[in-house]
């Protein structure tokens, strides 16, 4: 992830994988925006996520789970429990960067 990136929007999703599998499939993917919208944006409000407007950067590959059944896990727990750990957190906190996350179209929580 590029040093100027502030804020960090990490999605959790499925999909379905092409025939002939037809596997649907856990899928995160990572975005990286120059700064914090200013305005009105709030991060902890998952109404405010649509005025982030167009992302500075996106992970070159996404982190796909093919060989785990979907219903295997809760994903979106996987990914809280991943990104609460203390090393993330004093990595976030030396960048002064903010890390959302969320699953698809889903309330939006806030790690600072």
């Amino acid at each position: 992830m590029p040093s100027e990136i502030r804020m960090v929007y990490v999605e959790s999703c499925e999909y379905v994988t092409p025939a002939p599998e037809y596997q649907t499939v856990a899928h995160y993917d990572m975005f990286g925006f120059h700064r914090i919208p200013g305005g009105g944006f709030e991060p902890d409000n998952n109404d405010h996520v649509g005025e982030l407007g167009c992302w500075d950067w996106q992970a070159s590959s996404d982190c796909a789970f093919p060989d785990i059944p979907f219903d295997a896990c809760d994903w979106l727990q996987l990914l809280e429990t991943a990104v609460r750990d203390s090393s993330v957190v004093v990595l976030l906190r030396r960048r002064e960067t903010i890390l959302l996350f969320a699953d698809h179209d889903g309330p939006v929580s806030v790690v600072r």
